[in-house]
């Protein structure tokens, strides 16, 4: 009766230690083998694309002077806690946005 029980506690622990290696391997290949992968995808979450919807035509009144239409319209989102290089941030918006650095730093602090 002893043998049986020995080989079932056996069994169990052989099969849980089984299944313990399995999952460590796994996190191992993860965290190893595809870390660049993970890294990249990590990276992209910071730049998304969003689809623009077709437009809607525009709004004319019924003397026929257009009051709405559509434009593009773009928007730059920036995670101030996230920066580590502010100066250099500022001055890129600066640039490809052309508009001044005073006025960045201005709308940084009134954020900030």
């Amino acid at each position: 009766m002893r043998t049986k029980a020995k080989k079932k506690l056996l069994l169990v622990t052989a099969a849980f230690f089984t299944g313990f290696l399995v999952v460590t391997i796994k996190l191992s290949y993860v965290m190893i083998a595809q870390a660049d992968k993970y890294l990249s995808l990590a990276r992209n979450l910071h730049q998304r694309d969003r689809e623009i919807k077709a437009p809607r035509g525009s709004i004319y009144d019924r003397n026929g002077v257009k009051i709405a239409s559509n434009k593009a319209v773009y928007s730059i989102s920036v995670i101030y806690s996230q920066m580590t290089e502010r100066e250099k941030v500022i001055k890129v918006l600066s640039e490809n946005l052309k508009i001044k650095e005073s006025l960045i730093r201005k709308k940084y602090i009134k954020i900030q």
